[in-house]
């Protein structure tokens, strides 16, 4: 029996969860996906509420923040081939958002499909929305640092006010052009 205790909430949603390749099986695996999908009562919780909420007004953006890695990644992360429907559309408004984000501090973020542009993932946040809840964009981002930094998950206090001036300066641009 395993000591480790805890699931990767971006792993757990029950869409292509069952599938290989981009979460781990192992309780104290860091990506580990959980024994069942959505099994967790945060997932329960919130597929209830996009579910509610995709019925009754849809869905129009879904942005899942993480950290880190300076990234804004697209649908989807099950498959490095598949793209979604608007693929197109969402590219355009990725690179405004990022660029957007650039101009407080010049920091750069990566865009593009979550599998091909970072790594795979299974039964992830953006799948979901953007398939089961059919949100028209669906987009996880991948706060400061960058890539490789020592402190990504434990950001230093001094980047917390620029960190939240970029994403500001990323939703001014995208809100009011979706």
């Amino acid at each position: 029996m395993s000591s480790c205790v805890g699931t990767d909430m971006n792993r757990n949603w029950p869409y292509k969860w069952e599938l290989t390749g981009g979460a781990s099986t192992s309780p104290c695996a860091e990506t580990y996906k959980g024994q069942a999908a959505g099994d967790t009562p945060e997932i329960k919780a919130l597929t209830a509420f996009t579910a509610k909420l995709a019925s009754s007004k849809g869905i129009k953006l879904y942005i899942d923040w993480h950290s880190y890695g300076q990234y804004v990644l697209l649908p989807y992360g099950y498959n490095c081939q598949a793209r979604a429907t608007n693929h197109a559309r969402q590219t355009t408004l990725v690179n405004g958002f990022a660029s957007a984000v650039r101009t407080a501090y010049g920091t750069r973020f990566t865009t593009g499909p979550s599998c091909s542009t970072l790594y795979a993932t299974t039964g992830s946040s953006v799948d979901y929305l953007q398939d089961v809840s059919k949100s028209e964009f669906s987009w996880t981002v991948e706060l400061r640092p960058g890539q490789g930094a020592s402190n990504g998950f434990v950001l230093p206090a001094a980047q917390i006010l620029p960190s939240a001036i970029e994403q500001w300066n990323g939703l001014k641009y995208l809100v009011p052009t979706m």
